[in-house]
């Protein structure tokens, strides 16, 4: 999972949601959206596919699955909430 830890740009976009800082802390990975920010845990799906969950009390749950669109790294939409994607900026 390291691998694609590695792989997360440091700021992703969205129409619904703003933008999105990935901060590498020492305890982890913090996705930070300005009005909210949650440390995030990954796995590996069935699918192939891996995921980045928010773990803080309250917000914890809300999935983001890592995917390409022309030829761009991002993410589909979180599975807790309306569709969202996002994707790095260069």
């Amino acid at each position: 999972m390291g691998t694609e830890v590695a792989r997360l740009a440091t700021l992703y976009a969205s129409k619904s949601l703003g933008d999105l800082r990935v901060e590498r802390r020492a305890g982890g990975i913090v996705f930070d959206f300005g009005e909210w920010k949650s440390a995030v845990a990954s796995r590996k799906n069935d699918d192939g596919t891996i995921s980045f969950i928010t773990v803080d009390p309250t917000i914890e749950g809300f999935e983001f699955v890592v995917g390409t669109r022309e030829g761009k790294r991002g993410f589909g939409r979180p599975r807790r909430t309306a569709r969202v994607r996002l994707y790095g900026r260069a």
